[in-house]
């Protein structure tokens, strides 16, 4: 049975530009999810969870960046979409959920 990945995660590495210099949010992420698959993240408070999802979907503060990483959704690589092409995207196609 052939499974279809709906997103691919791969080496996602998240940053914060501070006063006092970079911040890294999120180091070298890799994960699949799979239509009817059940995928969770679960860790401690501050282990970059949400900064992982807010960088899937571009809503990352402004001072945020993924310096390096691939993100595939449905076969498209979200990493080169611009805001516009996500707009169209979220809550339709993709969401967070709390």
């Amino acid at each position: 049975m052939s499974r279809n990945r709906i997103l691919g995660v791969k080496n996602l590495n998240v940053r914060y530009q501070t006063q006092q210099g970079p911040v890294h949010a999120v180091n070298d992420v890799t994960f699949d999810v799979f239509q009817d698959e059940v995928f969770g993240i679960a860790g401690e408070s501050g282990c970059g969870k949400t900064q992982t999802a807010f960088s899937i979907i571009k809503l990352i503060a402004e001072n945020g960046y993924h310096p390096s990483g691939e993100i595939i959704f449905e076969g498209r690589n979200l990493s080169q979409f611009k805001q516009e092409e996500m707009r169209q995207l979220r809550g339709k196609d993709i969401a967070m959920i709390f």
